[in-house]
């Protein structure tokens, strides 16, 4: 999270985003980001793939 406020609802449960926020959500968790907030929502996305090895 770099600028903004709003919430993040994960599996059903709400959580506050401010910035300095980080935020992991595992595979298959239902997620929505709102902008709570009267200014622009700023969010870096990314995303991690772990390989099981054998």
């Amino acid at each position: 999270m770099e600028a903004g406020s709003g919430v993040i609802h994960i599996d059903g449960t709400e959580y506050p985003l401010l910035p300095g926020n980080c935020v992991a959500i595992e595979p298959g968790e239902v997620h929505e980001v709102v902008n709570s907030g009267s200014t622009e929502l700023v969010l870096t996305y990314f995303g991690l793939r772990v390989e099981k090895s054998a």
